[in-house]
C-alpha cells in the first residue's frame, strides 16, 4: 500500500473506453471523467493484479465519498478501467491513513 499525495497528471493524461464509461455510469453511478480527480487528489494506490495487467486500485474522496478507482498505466496516460465505491477494507486502508 502507497500514500500517493497531489499527483503531477494533469486532466489530458487519461484515457478510458467510452462504452465502458457509460456502463459504469449506470451501474455505479461514477463518471470516469470525475473519478480521474481520485488519481489526482489524495489516494491509496494498491496493485491489483488481473488479466496479466498491472493494474493498481486507488481510493480517494470523491465528492465526500470514499471511490475506488482501477486503472492501468499505459505509457504516459492512466487508462480508466472502472470506478465504483469504496469496499469497507479499501474504506479502513484510507481511513488508516488519512483519517
Amino acid at each position: 500500500m502507497s500514500k500517493h499525495n497531489e499527483s503531477s497528471l494533469d486532466a489530458t493524461g487519461f484515457e478510458w473506453d467510452e462504452g465502458k464509461r457509460l456502463k459504469n455510469i449506470e451501474g455505479h453511478a461514477i463518471d470516469f471523467i470525475d473519478a480521474a480527480l481520485v488519481l489526482l487528489g489524495t489516494n491509496v494506490d494498491v496493485p491489483s493484479a488481473r488479466n496479466g495487467e498491472d493494474r493498481r486500485k486507488a481510493t480517494g474522496l470523491l465528492n465526500g465519498r470514499l471511490v475506488t478507482t482501477v486503472h492501468v498505466r499505459r505509457g504516459e496516460k492512466f487508462r480508466i478501467i472502472s470506478a465504483r465505491r469504496a469496499w469497507k477494507s479499501e474504506e479502513r486502508a484510507y481511513r488508516s491513513l488519512y483519517g
